[in-house]
């Protein structure tokens, strides 16, 4: 072979071998960007999952909240009557310790 050729397939092997590396980094990146988009995926649906918990965890905290406030209001009256029987009913102070 001359030198020419010899210089010129070397540079076609060179070409060639940064074809190669080229292809080999975009079928790296495709499949970045096939990981990427999944996790986006995974992302999106956790969130959507979160959110639900959030809507539940206020639904059951107001549920929650509006039970006590309905106990606390019951109590309340049940004190309130009691209040009342011990101011019109008279007592000794053992019919007391059997009331409370």
């Amino acid at each position: 072979m001359s030198r020419m050729s010899l210089r010129h397939y070397r540079d076609i092997l060179h070409v060639g071998g940064i074809l190669v590396y080229v292809l080999r980094l975009i079928r790296e990146r495709r499949s970045n960007v096939k990981r990427l988009f999944s996790l986006v995926v995974i992302f999106q649906v956790t969130n959507a999952q979160l959110e639900a918990l959030r809507i539940e965890n206020r639904h059951l905290r107001d549920t929650a909240l509006n039970e006590q406030l309905t106990v606390s209001q019951s109590s309340g009256h049940v004190q309130d009557q009691s209040r009342f029987f011990y101011s019109v009913v008279p007592y000794t102070a053992g019919d007391r310790k059997i009331l409370d």
